[in-house]
């Protein structure tokens, strides 16, 4: 879907995918920058996962479907157990990877070196 952004930045969601997010005038939404685009959701002040009755319970609307939902948490999971384990993650922000990629293309490099750079930009971070 496309949509365009008038003179003073602003868009029109059609009624159709406003009306299956049950979003209704005055709707409050978060925006979350991503590296090539942007994130648009519906800011619900109540946690998706609350506890009910001695159980995790999630109060949300699924994004994916359930199979996906179950993959990704197993996935990040297993990542989070195995990474963690050994290595100290240091997060990049978004400007500092792309200034690092910047640098090696101004430098012409290429492959291997890049990752090398990125890797040396989050250890100088410690």
């Amino acid at each position: 879907m496309r949509l365009t952004i008038d003179k003073l930045g602003r868009i029109v969601i059609p009624k159709a995918l406003r009306d299956d997010l049950q979003l209704t005038s005055g709707t409050v939404l978060e925006v979350e920058e991503k590296a090539d685009h942007l994130l648009l959701r519906p800011f619900h002040e109540q946690p998706a996962l609350m506890h009910k009755n001695g159980f995790l319970v999630y109060t949300g609307k699924p994004v994916n479907s359930l199979d996906t939902v179950v993959k990704q948490g197993r996935e990040e999971r297993l990542l989070r157990e195995n990474i963690e384990a050994v290595a100290n993650i240091v997060p990049l922000i978004e400007k500092e990877y792309l200034q690092v990629v910047a640098n090696m293309a101004e430098l012409e490099l290429a492959g291997g070196v890049v990752y090398d750079a990125i890797i040396c930009r989050s250890c100088s971070k410690k």
